[in-house]
């Protein structure tokens, strides 16, 4: 096993507070990651993590969407190609979407999982952003 020598000890290193959402707003956002992955119902998904930019106070923070890729789910993804001018065609790659600008309206909603609310260790509800609709 490798041995790791640290800088300095972690008592002196504040663990940092609880993560605060962005607030609620419109922000021009680029595509950082995209990964394909499954729903729970086996339905295609964009898995896809966007990075504010061009924001004074909030450039480089993480704003994060699931895209449905079924009849009920692609219209917030056409938004997403609106809002960025893209023609999509039935098939392309997702590394194309890699770097392309969209302008969204994001908002702060309680987080859930599948056993209802997130609750942070002393039981308060933990916020998350949500994309509500790309602007086009």
């Amino acid at each position: 096993m490798a041995r790791i020598s640290l800088p300095t000890t972690l008592d002196k290193i504040d663990a940092g507070g609880k993560f605060e959402p962005i607030p609620s707003g419109t922000y021009q956002l680029a595509i950082e990651n995209v990964e394909q992955k499954k729903t729970r119902n086996n339905d295609d998904m964009l898995s896809t993590q966007f990075q504010i930019i061009n924001d004074p106070e909030f450039t480089g923070r993480k704003v994060f969407e699931n895209f449905v890729l079924n009849e009920k789910g692609l219209f917030k993804f056409k938004q997403f190609a609106l809002s960025a001018g893209l023609e999509i065609a039935d098939e392309f790659a997702t590394e194309d979407l890699l770097n392309i600008e969209c302008t969204a309206v994001v908002d702060i909603e309680p987080a859930r999982d599948a056993n209802g609310p997130k609750l942070d260790k002393d039981g308060e509800p933990i916020y998350r952003n949500v994309i509500k609709y790309f602007e086009y």
